[in-house]
């Protein structure tokens, strides 16, 4: 059976509402990349800012990254 992987995408505010999800559901944090982790130099963009994350949970996927 094929599943919904939706990806959300935060306002600056990425790693906290993860972070919050991984509380309330008891979940994790199984990947997570931020544009310093890019393999190509890319201009006027805050390195620490998350360009992929995936959070997992029983019974709850999803993918995240900041705007």
């Amino acid at each position: 059976m094929e599943t919904l992987k939706p990806h959300i995408t935060f306002s600056g505010k990425c790693l906290e509402a993860l972070q919050f999800y991984c509380e309330c559901f008891d979940g994790e944090i199984i990947l997570m990349q931020t544009f310093a982790d890019a393999p190509v130099e890319l201009l006027e963009v805050d390195s620490d800012r998350i360009m992929h994350a995936e959070f997992e949970s029983s019974g709850i996927s999803f993918m995240a990254s900041e705007a």
